[in-house]
């Protein structure tokens, strides 16, 4: 239930973000991932340390998406 209301509000703010801009802003999910894996780990370790292991998971995400993802769409034409 609780993870529900979660979603829903996660849902909220994505359609109140594009409506007003008209643009999907995908770092809002992150921040609200970032707070999922947070309360997550705080059930095995101090809230502190699960707040910066999940800031450094997410950021290796990021990164690993860039890497991936991003820096393709910028030259399109290079992939070998």
């Amino acid at each position: 239930m609780t993870y529900g209301a979660i979603y829903a509000v996660v849902a909220i703010g994505f359609n109140i973000i594009y409506n007003a801009t008209g643009i999907i802003n995908f770092a809002q999910g992150v921040r609200h991932a970032r707070g999922m894996i947070a309360v997550s780990l705080a059930g095995h370790l101090p809230l502190p340390m699960a707040i910066l292991v999940a800031v450094a998971v997410t950021a290796a995400l990021g990164a690993l998406i860039e890497v991936l993802f991003i820096r393709w769409l910028h030259r399109p034409g290079s992939c070998a």
